[in-house]
């Protein structure tokens, strides 16, 4: 009989977990329920009272202001509509959607994979400009 202990590493602000240290540093500095973050698409760095902002912003806004605010970025897009959406059901858990405000809607219906797959693509294209001159 083989027994082998096994030192796992946990994610401070969700429940991923790994086995190599590095690799959970990296994740930790880029997870998405980490309020002081680094984008890991677009960079920017988040500061304290970041997200917070970024919420006040959709709900004021909607999801247009909120996208210009943060140069279209899926990523940082999607943690404000998520920290909106909770903070809404956190504080109206049975409202109906269609009792509910004009940017729930817009949240709701966000499409982060396209999104992200376009904002992606675009990356990819101007680089190849750079690179290929193409």
């Amino acid at each position: 009989m083989r027994e082998r202990v096994v030192t796992m590493y946990y994610c401070g602000f969700c429940k991923k977990k790994g086995q190599r240290r590095h690799v959970m540093v990296r994740h930790e500095q880029t997870c998405m329920r980490n309020p002081l973050r680094q984008c890991g698409m677009c960079k920017a760095q988040y500061v304290e009272g970041t997200i917070a902002k970024l919420v006040d912003l959709l709900m004021s806004e909607g999801l247009v202001g909120l996208r210009s605010a943060v140069d279209d970025c899926p990523s940082c897009t999607v943690i404000a509509v998520n920290a909106a959406l909770k903070a809404f059901h956190d504080k109206e858990p049975l409202v109906a959607v269609s009792e509910s405000p004009a940017w729930y809607k817009e949240a709701v219906g966000y499409d982060y994979a396209g999104d992200k797959q376009q904002w992606w693509h675009e990356v990819n294209r101007e680089q190849a400009a750079v690179y290929y001159g193409c």
